[in-house]
């Protein structure tokens, strides 16, 4: 009997801990969601320029690309850029 009277009194306590709970994990996810938000945000930052926080030069490459089918051999080279 005494189990059945305290699961009584504190049932109020346990649903207002349900409801924090929600509340808190809501909260939570919000704020990694500004986290993320802020870190993409801070990652882009310079994109385009050459003056940002990850800014490189231009840079090129020459690529060769080389297909063969039996003794039939075609190659061409191509030039990637990468901004």
């Amino acid at each position: 009997m005494p189990a059945a009277l305290w699961a009584a009194l504190l049932l109020p306590f346990a649903l207002g801990a349900r409801r924090r709970g929600k509340r808190l994990r809501q909260a939570v996810s919000l704020l990694l969601m500004l986290a993320a938000g802020i870190g993409a945000t801070a990652g882009l930052t310079g994109c385009g320029t050459t003056s940002g926080l990850f800014s490189q030069q231009q840079q090129s490459y020459t690529i060769t690309v080389t297909a063969t089918a039996g003794t039939l051999i075609h190659s061409t080279q191509l030039i990637l850029t990468v901004q």
